[in-house]
């Protein structure tokens, strides 16, 4: 079980905060349209915010709220360009046209901070509360609940919510929660993931380069480039602007040097041949006073 994020449920121990509910049939009927058919759509499971004081129930005797409060539990990944859309530069090659899901490269360390804040439940200007990946919590995936967006349903449906429990916050999260509820600038301390296991996790979202929609890191000088060729983007994936974007990218300032030095001899000693010309690379490659030349003054 991760760290101590979650606990057991207890046989008759009612409703509590922070409780895990499945996304089933009789939960969505209980919701009715309160929540929007694109948000359930990326809906994984739902979360109680209501207090747990105002959840028991004695002698099986109604509790002392008339609604609980119901949060959505989504797939971090599926927010993911959202939440990163809003916290680094994107692209933008024309005038009042950005393009979602790509960003300037020095933003990086943002998206690494915003996903550590996330995972460390310190994210409380956006709300969000993080579920790492628990099964039998109903958690498959890492997770987040949108404390901002919730619904209540009427205490009737009780026994419906307490059939279909999943997965219950352990106690220190539970009163984190509570607090982030209640008042989003306070601090309730709990127990920190490792740092390694948070740089997996942020290697994790923002690595990867086999997504359709990102998210993807390039230079400035890449965009500089195509703005100066005037590429046209209509009508290409993300991943398409991405990957002609990469092809734009400038090696390193040894290789753009090589480069224009080849470039030039080959307009002005039209005799040498391309094996010459590999000869020269070779040697500008090897040496070493080319190589000082070239390098940045400390």
């Amino acid at each position: 079980m991760p760290l101590t994020i979650y606990r057991d449920i207890l046989s008759d121990s009612g409703l509590q905060q922070g409780d895990i509910l499945d996304k089933s049939p009789v939960i969505l009927s209980a919701l009715g349209k309160a929540f929007p058919e694109e948000l359930l759509s990326r809906t994984s499971a739902f979360i109680i915010l209501t207090q747990s004081c105002d959840l028991i129930r004695r002698n099986r005797r109604s509790c002392k709220t008339k609604y609980i409060s119901l949060a959505t539990i989504s797939p971090l990944e599926d927010s993911l360009i959202m939440l990163l859309d809003d916290a680094c530069e994107k692209v933008c090659l024309k005038e009042d046209s950005s393009i979602s899901g790509i960003y300037i490269s020095k933003d990086r360390y943002k998206a690494e901070q915003l996903i550590e804040r996330i995972i460390s439940q310190t994210e409380e200007d956006r709300a969000l509360f993080y579920l790492p990946p628990y099964g039998d919590a109903g958690i498959a995936v890492h997770s987040i609940a949108n404390l901002r967006v919730h619904v209540p349903v009427t205490v009737d449906y009780y026994d419906t919510l307490v059939g279909n429990l999943k997965g219950r916050l352990g106690n220190e999260y539970q009163n984190r929660l509570g607090w982030l509820v209640g008042n989003l600038f306070s601090r309730v301390a709990i127990p920190d993931i490792g740092q390694e296991e948070k740089e997996t996790i942020i290697k994790e979202f923002l690595a990867r380069k086999d997504k359709e929609y990102g998210p993807y890191w390039i230079s400035r000088d890449a965009i500089t480039e195509a703005q100066r060729k005037k590429l046209e983007m209509n009508g290409k994936t993300t991943k398409e602007i991405f990957e002609l974007l990469e092809s734009l990218t400038p090696g390193p300032p040894k290789e753009r040097a090589i480069d224009r030095v080849l470039s030039i001899l080959k307009e002005e000693t039209r005799a040498l041949s391309e094996p010459d010309l590999e000869k020269v690379s070779r040697r500008l490659h090897q040496d070493s006073i080319f190589a000082r030349s070239i390098r940045k003054p400390e």
